[in-house]
């Protein structure tokens, strides 16, 4: 049949609309039912909860994460859908083009924050239509009145029936009175109404009338009770007795049928869950009960069939009080899908008291950390706030501090922004909880926030709100990829290449010019994993490459034990990477007799692989078989429990490398305590206890799958009946695929003894030997490397490790920097002009450019400074912190690290005035002769 044509318009008020489509709520909610209508509910319940169901893209993406292109496709995607799945209508644009939007959405306008949509009133109907069967349906499916017995409210019902005032506020004390129920504020009500009963019975019973006189409006009523209440009682009472909850519940037992009891924590989950705006205070009870009164004519049966078993020895059963009862039973659960659905902002620290700053760790293992004492009250309270960081949250890592020449100008400094990937997890060091989450950090740009609101986030975490909007817009526009973003991202492409064709650079320069600050951003641009380190005279070969390390063993006596430094591990982590990118099982090369140890990320993979595609649904535990699923990449445990988990990877590849070194493929034999014990040798007592149960399975399932591949050469034996499909397993010769770039970064590294850290690894480094794992080095402590480590057979730097490095040109120590190590390096000047952008987020950039420039040209020309020696912008940008003083940044920053170029120099006093000069665009002087200024 032919399609009816509807057109878009634009009405004289600025709306765009194409009228009614002739989709009713009955017709949209069949339409929701549709499998393939599922991938665009999440999206569409978005918008459902925003106000008065209307938003734009960016404000959703603001508010529940993802970006505003991924509601914009969302939307169109699920209206092209709508629109081939009816088959009856097409919608044309204003300008004769087909549009979509128009489709699932009311009416458009114009708006400051960008283009705005409201959803069809019969869309949201039937969105809340499906939302509340839903929720029957987890109710229907839970142990209904689990947590203590409802039908406490049917018993009361019964007992007031035909009551007056007196006898039900006697009624709902004996109820309340040492059991757990939830009717009133208990305490408050009984104080107060333990008083009013023996002291002004009279005006008691005068207030309840006037509460149960039905010719008067709700919200008159309850303003009324509330003014009485407070009037009834003494004037220095703490009066909680006079609320909407209390009046509520006076109602119900004088009117079942036509009211419940109320809370307003539960209205507003019920509000938000369900997309409604919420009422202002006085307002808010007789909009629950509008609520609730909508569900009872399309839910009151069924909900009342439901819980029949529970109440049916009582007279009165009104469904009002059976839909309240499925609100009050779920609200926990509202709580956790409106949590999970709604982008959370985390502003963190990064400082452990006495372990100091932790801002590199964090960045270079993609974590985030706290850390709260025993015997610390505050620290306990923040515990349970930490807990609440769950994946997807927003860690944003920040200091704050004051500016000004009376540090009365608060500020707030932005480190870093990443996204957290796991939950939180705890564990236990000595008289403290440690929490951690992952975080994959996309930003570590440095930004400040000026103003007296930022001296109030001084603690180690606070959930970021509206009062700090401009630092929410900001994060969302790094996570949102504003247009500037792509420049950004091509600011470092000249020494990208330079890196990936000579494998090892060096960024030399003066100081202050900003090499680190760049180290780090050619990293991020990259798209690299990161360390970093710093080297000192004390920095060795067991800190770089592997040394002995003391034990503590477990009959109390001391030994030693191999351990890996840090830029051997950070090697065997790229290794690692090689096979969790491409997914596969793939040969080791360097294992014994050819035949490969099968490695713990393969394996691990190959589990989360048969989990999507359904090969494996659950797990046993002593108590029921509980259900898997995958959420990024990471395998979840209890997935369809009121408390799904993922267990700590770290933990886990620990537990798998010492059975596998062992032999041991049998975990039967082993109880609670043997794994209690095991992970808090293996981790040095950073964790001492562990979910077993989930553990023992999945490592169990592992070391299954490990025992029963083996590969030799070029072919694959698969004998584990879970691994089904070849695909998933792959030599090292058919791996093709780009490996992730792996970047080491080492700060100042001309102030350690080279070839005391490197030691012989001079040859692995080398660029002409990268990845030649026909050309292996012996070190040191060779003979104690196991045969199951990728390392076995001796050392190599995988193709994908890139070490780039920092220097100072005037540091004393540049010339302990031995031949060897030099020509394995490439050297690239890092001058302050090519770093001056940094000072692009200055207010006054344009003036700290054209000082630094004039001073510079002045230092340059000086015989015996030269261009080594000019001031780079990492100096300036303390005018951040200073609140722009040029005269302060001089004093106390500029000028004495001059004194110390020119010390040795005749005539310092007159060089530092024509640095002066130049510094503060005054007249400056001729140079003097060289003769004149040195000894």
């Amino acid at each position: 049949m032919a399609l009816e044509t509807i057109y878009k318009t634009v009405n004289d008020n600025g709306e765009y609309s194409c009228g009614d489509i002739g989709i009713s709520k009955e017709e949209w909610f069949h339409l929701l039912k549709h499998p393939d209508a599922r991938p665009y509910f999440d999206t569409l319940c978005c918008f459902l909860r925003e106000y008065n169901h209307a938003a734009t893209c960016t404000e959703v993406a603001q508010r529940f994460g993802n970006t505003a292109a991924h509601y914009n496709a969302k939307i169109t995607n699920f209206a092209k859908w709508v629109q081939k799945k009816l088959n009856r209508f097409q919608v044309i644009a204003t300008d004769g083009s087909e549009t979509f939007w128009c489709i699932p959405m009311e009416k458009g306008w114009n708006t400051k924050e960008g283009f705005k949509w409201q959803l069809r009133s019969e869309l949201v109907e039937a969105l809340r239509y499906y939302l509340m069967k839903a929720l029957i349906l987890r109710f229907q499916e839970s142990e209904q009145f689990k947590d203590f017995d409802e039908s406490y409210k049917w018993e009361l019902l019964d007992r007031t029936e035909g009551k007056g005032v007196l006898d039900i506020v006697k009624s709902l004390q004996d109820k309340i009175q040492g059991q757990q129920v939830n009717l009133v504020y208990n305490a408050q009500f009984n104080g107060v109404m333990n008083y009013l009963s023996k002291n002004q019975p009279d005006l008691l019973t005068a207030t309840g009338e006037h509460l149960f006189d039905e010719s008067k409006p709700i919200d008159e009523r309850i303003a009324t009770f509330k003014a009485e209440m407070r009037s009834n009682c003494p004037s220095d009472w703490k009066n909680f007795a006079n609320d909407e909850r209390t009046a509520s519940a006076l109602l119900m037992c004088k009117y079942p049928e036509k009211y419940t009891t109320y809370k307003d924590e539960v209205y507003q989950h019920v509000c938000r869950y369900f997309g409604y705006n919420i009422r202002e205070v006085g307002k808010k009870f007789s909009h629950f009960m509008e609520i609730i009164d909508g569900f009872v004519a399309d839910f009151g049966e069924k909900i009342q069939g439901i819980i029949m078993p529970h109440i049916s020895q009582y007279h009165n059963k009104p469904m009002n009080l059976a839909v309240q009862t499925v609100f009050w039973c779920m609200r926990d659960y509202m709580k956790v899908r409106l949590a999970n659905s709604i982008r959370k902002y985390w502003l963190t620290g990064y400082v452990f008291g006495s372990e100091g700053n932790q801002f590199d760790r964090f960045i270079n293992e993609g974590i985030w950390e706290s850390k709260h004492d025993d015997n610390n009250a505050s620290d306990l309270k923040m515990l349970e706030i930490s807990k609440s960081i769950s994946e997807g949250d927003i860690i944003i890592l920040k200091s704050t501090s004051t500016k000004g020449s009376n540090h009365d100008q608060p500020f707030l400094r932005i480190k870093a922004v990443g996204i957290a990937t796991s939950n939180m997890t705890t564990y236990r060091v000595e008289g403290a909880t440690k929490c951690q989450c992952s975080v994959r950090y996309i930003n570590t740009a440095t930004k400040d926030f000026d103003g007296s609101a930022y001296g109030s986030y001084r603690k180690t975490l606070h959930l970021a709100d509206s009062k700090v909007q401009d630092i929410i817009d900001y994060v969302n526009s790094l996570l949102n990829n504003e247009p500037d973003m792509p420049q950004q991202q091509q600011k470092y492409k000249e020494y990208i290449e330079l890196l990936q064709e000579t494998y090892n650079l060096v960024l030399t320069g003066a100081p202050g010019t900003g090499k680190t600050y760049m180290a780090r951003a050619i990293a991020d641009e990259m798209g690299a994993v990161t360390m970093f380190v710093q080297f000192h005279p004390s920095y060795d070969y067991t800190d770089f490459v592997e040394g002995l390390r003391p034990i503590e063993k477990g009959d109390g006596q001391m030994g030693f034990e191999r351990k890996d430094g840090v830029f051997k591990e950070f090697c065997a982590r790229a290794i690692t990477d090689k096979s969790t990118q491409a997914g596969n099982i793939m040969a080791d090369s360097l294992a014994p007799k050819g035949i490969s140890i099968a490695e713990f990320w393969s394996i691990y993979n190959s589990i989360v692989a048969d989990i999507q595609s359904g090969r494996l649904t659950s797990y046993p535990t002593p108590y029921k078989s509980q259900s898997l699923s995958v959420k990024n990449g990471r395998i979840v445990f209890r997935a369809d429990s009121n408390n799904p988990r993922t267990e700590k990877e770290s933990n886990l590849k620990l537990l798998y490398d010492y059975f596998v070194s062992l032999n041991k493929y049998d975990l039967s034999g082993l109880d609670k305590d043997d794994y209690w014990n095991l992970i808090t040798t293996l981790t040095n007592g950073a964790t001492k206890t562990i979910d077993y149960i989930e553990y023992n399975w999945i490592l169990q399932e592992m070391l299954n799958r490990a025992k029963q591949i083996s590969v030799k050469k070029d072919q694959v034996i698969v004998t584990h009946p879970d691994i089904l499909d070849p695909a998933v397993l792959q030599s090292k010769h058919n791996n093709k695929k780009r490996l992730r770039p792996f970047v080491f970064i080492i700060d100042e590294i001309n102030r350690g003894e080279a070839s005391k850290i490197f030691g012989e690894l001079f040859f692995a480094i080398d660029p002409g030997y990268r990845g030649q794992t026909d050309l292996l080095v012996q070190t040191q402590y060779q003979n104690l490397v196991p045969e199951t480590d990728v390392f076995a057979k001796g050392f190599y730097v995988p193709k994908n490790v890139y070490i780039l490095a920092t220097m100072n040109d005037i540091d004393r120590s540049v010339e302990s920097m031995d031949f060897a190590m030099r020509r394995r390096f490439t050297w690239h000047e890092i001058t302050p002009n090519d770093t001056e952008s940094m000072l692009d987020e200055l207010k006054y950039a344009n003036e700290a450019k054209a000082t630094m420039h004039r001073l510079n040209a002045a230092i340059a020309e000086t015989d015996g400074l030269g261009a080594a020696y000019m001031i780079g912008p990492a100096y300036f940008l303390k005018l951040k912190d200073n609140g722009g003083d040029f005269d302060k940044l001089w004093k106390m920053n500029i000028e004495p690290l001059l004194k110390e170029y020119l010390r040795g120099f005749r005539k310092t006093a007159e060089i530092l005035d024509k640095f002066r000069k130049a510094y503060f665009n005054e007249n400056s002087e001729t140079p003097a002769d060289a003769s004149d200024l040195l000894e």
